[in-house]
C-alpha cells in the first residue's frame, strides 16, 4: 500500500498549553516558542547542503516538525513519520530502573504532547505536509516512493539502528541522509576498527535513552553495504538547548 494510505487526519483544536516543541520555532501570531534544539537557519546545513527543490521527502523522526515545516520552505514535498503515543521509544532496559518520567504512561503522554506540538505548528505556519505514525523497524510500507529519506539524529536513540537504516534505504529511491552527533575529542579511540561505541553502563545506568555513538566511517561503511555508491560527509555545529553540538551528516545517492 502506498504511504498516503497511512496519512493521519487533520487533528484540529489542538491548544498551546498541550503541546511539546522539540525544535525552536518563530510560530506567526504566537512568537518563538524554545526546543531542545534550535536548528533556525540551518536546515540545508543539517542536511549536508542537499537541495530539495521539487523533491519528495521522508524526515522520520520528524517530533514537533521543525525541520519538516523548513524542508517544505525549501520546496519539498514532505511527509513527516514517527511515533504515536501507541508506539513505544527504545529505551535502555536498565533491570529494576523505573522511575515516574520511565513510566509507560508518561511517555505516552509525553510523545502525545510531540504530536500536538506538530499539528500546531502545521496549521500556524500553513503547512500542507503530512504526518504518518509507526517505527522504523515496521514502516507501514517498503515501496520507495521518495527521493529523499532523512534521519535526522535519531539513530542514536534505536536499540537497533541497522535495520532502522536498512529499512529507510528501501524508502528511497535515491538518496539518503543521516545526520548524529560526532565522536567527542578523545574517543575515536574506544570506538574500535567498527566505529561504534555501546554507551549504557550498567553501573551508572545511564544514559537510558542513547544506545550507540557513531563514527562517520561506521555510517559510510553501512550505507556501502546497503548499495549506496555517491556518499559524501559534512561536519557542522548545531546549538542544542545546553549548548553547542557537533554533528555530522551523510549524504548518500545510490
Amino acid at each position: 500500500m502506498p504511504m498516503h494510505d497511512f496519512f493521519v487526519p487533520e487533528k484540529s483544536g489542538v491548544r498551546l498549553e498541550d503541546c511539546y516543541f522539540y525544535h525552536t520555532v518563530d510560530l506567526p501570531g504566537v512568537g518563538t516558542r524554545g526546543g531542545e534544539w534550535d536548528l533556525r537557519g540551518k536546515t540545508r546545513e543539517y542536511f549536508g547542503g542537499l537541495e530539495f527543490s521539487g523533491k519528495r521527502v521522508l524526515e522520520c523522526g520528524t517530533a514537533s516538525g521543525g525541520l519538516c515545516f523548513e524542508l517544505e520552505r525549501l520546496g519539498a514535498e514532505v511527509v513527516g513519520f514517527d511515533l504515536s503515543p501507541e508506539h513505544h521509544w527504545d529505551l535502555v532496559p536498565f533491570a529494576g530502573l523505573i522511575t515516574a518520567e520511565r513510566s509507560d504512561d508518561s511517555r505516552r503522554h509525553h510523545i502525545g504532547r510531540i504530536n500536538n506540538a506538530w499539528w500546531f505548528t502545521r496549521r500556524a505556519v500553513g503547512s500542507r505536509a503530512n504526518l504518518v505514525h509507526g517505527t522504523i523497524y515496521q514502516p507501514p510500507t517498503t515501496e520507495p516512493e521518495f527521493d529523499v529519506v532523512t534521519l535526522g539524529s535519531i539513530l542514536l536513540h534505536l536499540r537497533d539502528p541497522i535495520l532502522a537504516l536498512t529499512n529507510a534505504a528501501r524508502l528511497s529511491r535515491d538518496t539518503l541522509v543521516v545526520t548524529d552527533v560526532a565522536v567527542p575529542p578523545g574517543q575515536e579511540s574506544r570506538m574500535g576498527e567498527t566505529g561504534l561505541l555501546f554507551l549504557p553502563d550498567p553501573e551508572t545506568r545511564q544514559p537510558y535513552e542513547t544506545w550507540w555513538l557513531f563514527s562517520e566511517r561506521f555510517i559510510v561503511r553501512l550505507l556501502r553495504i546497503l548499495g549506496f555508491r555517491e556518499i559524501g560527509v559534512t561536519r557542522h555545529v548545531q546549538q542544542a538547548r545546553h549548548g553547542p553540538m557537533n554533528l555530522f551528516t551523510v549524504v548518500a545517492r545510490r
